[in-house]
Order: C-alpha cells, then sequence, then structure tokens
C-alpha cells in the first residue's frame, strides 16, 4: 500500500500543495492560491498545518513517510529565504515578511 492510499484526501492535496511551493522560485505566491484572501482560497500555511496534524495523528509507517517527505519539502523551502527559521516551532508561521524580493 502506497502512502497516498493510506493519507485522507484532504491530507494528500496539501502534500501536492507544499510540493508545488518547495518547486517555485517564490514560495507562498498567491498564483497557486486562487484570490489570495486566506479565508477565501487557502494558503500555504494551512496546508502546512494540515501536513504537521496529520504527521501527528496518522499510525507510525505511514506517519514516518509523510514526515520523511514534508521536512524534505520543508528543507526545499527553507533554503530560498535569506534567513535562517528552522529553529522556530511551526516556522511557516513566523512573523517574516514572505515577499522578500
Amino acid at each position: 500500500m502506497t502512502l497516498a492510499e493510506t493519507i485522507p484526501g484532504e491530507v494528500f492535496g496539501a502534500l501536492q500543495n507544499w510540493d508545488r511551493e518547495a518547486r517555485t522560485h517564490r514560495p507562498w505566491g498567491r498564483h497557486g492560491y486562487g484570490c489570495g484572501i486566506r479565508e477565501c482560497c487557502g494558503s500555504p500555511l494551512d496546508d502546512r498545518d494540515t501536513l504537521e496534524q496529520a504527521m501527528h495523528r496518522l499510525p507510525r509507517r505511514p506517519a514516518r513517510e509523510l514526515r520523511n517527505l514534508v521536512h524534505e519539502l520543508d528543507r526545499r523551502i527553507l533554503a530560498k529565504f535569506p534567513v535562517q527559521l528552522d529553529h522556530y516551532h511551526r516556522w511557516w508561521h513566523a512573523d517574516f515578511p514572505w515577499d522578500h524580493d
């Protein structure tokens, strides 16, 4: 059974969105999230929160697989920012100007 078969659809969608953030030049760009209003179309922060919750609620093996995937994506995203944020718990909520260009 693959990871995609063991995680709920919402979590799989959040993982796909987080993967898209890791592949973009400018993570947190609003183009992939519709209108840009978080309450309407969501945000990367919501997707990462969903993944965080899933990593704590899934059975051990799927949680470990998801954690490995998410942490690799986190590493790729963090490498794109001019400051080090990984020492913050829930770093994706850090008070940081995400439009850093």
